[in-house]
């Protein structure tokens, strides 16, 4: 097996993701990358088993950028001294920047048309929407601890949460009704969705 190297990776990634882009998840064969890039389909199988890790890594690759933030974000979940409602806005930002951007939204559409069919949706689910839940959860807990909100399954509220935070723009974008959304129009949203957070769970001392 030749050694991989970290270039040749992202140049796959990059290719292929634009081939899935041009011609949805089933028309997008590795005969077609193979032809696009010079890679023999050998090299190709030695980076990635096959088209569906291909998509899935595509797919992560694209909210590399954001993914990354959500992180750094979601490490601070643990200090008690953050301030819970910032910390909300800061991470709900964070993730409905990466859900407007456009080749995000239609990657998000091949996923919605073509994942379950062809068995790549539930990988994308554990490694986004469910790692959201966990780790807001995680904060939920802390601010239950803290008493910051009244009792409530914090797993619920995160999901609730991020429930919101899809409504409206997301679903907006998604369905190519509104194709440029400023980030004002982000904040607004999201404070929209921290208020009704609060109006329904916070405790008032």
């Amino acid at each position: 097996m030749r050694a991989k190297s970290e270039k040749r990776r992202e140049i796959i990634l990059k290719a292929a993701t634009k081939l899935f882009l041009k011609y949805g998840y089933e028309r997008m064969s590795m005969t077609e990358l193979h032809q696009h890039i010079g890679y023999s389909k050998a090299t190709l199988y030695n980076y990635f088993a096959s088209k569906q890790e291909l998509f899935v890594e595509s797919m992560g690759n694209l909210a590399k950028q954001h993914t990354e933030e959500l992180q750094q974000i979601s490490s601070t979940f643990t200090d008690e001294n953050i301030d819970i409602w910032l910390t909300l806005e800061r991470f709900g930002f964070s993730l409905v920047k990466m859900h407007l951007r456009s080749n995000i939204v239609k990657m998000n559409r091949i996923l919605i048309s073509e994942g379950e069919r062809f068995g790549f949706a539930e990988k994308i689910y554990l490694r986004g929407p469910q790692q959201c839940t966990l780790n807001l959860t995680m904060l939920f807990n802390r601010a239950l601890k803290q008493n910051i909100i009244h009792n409530v399954d914090a797993t619920i509220l995160a999901m609730q949460y991020q429930s919101l935070l899809k409504l409206d723009l997301l679903q907006k974008r998604l369905y190519g009704l509104k194709p440029f959304i400023t980030d004002e129009d982000i904040q607004q949203h999201i404070h929209a969705a921290i208020t009704t957070l609060r109006l329904a769970y916070e405790v008032k001392n």
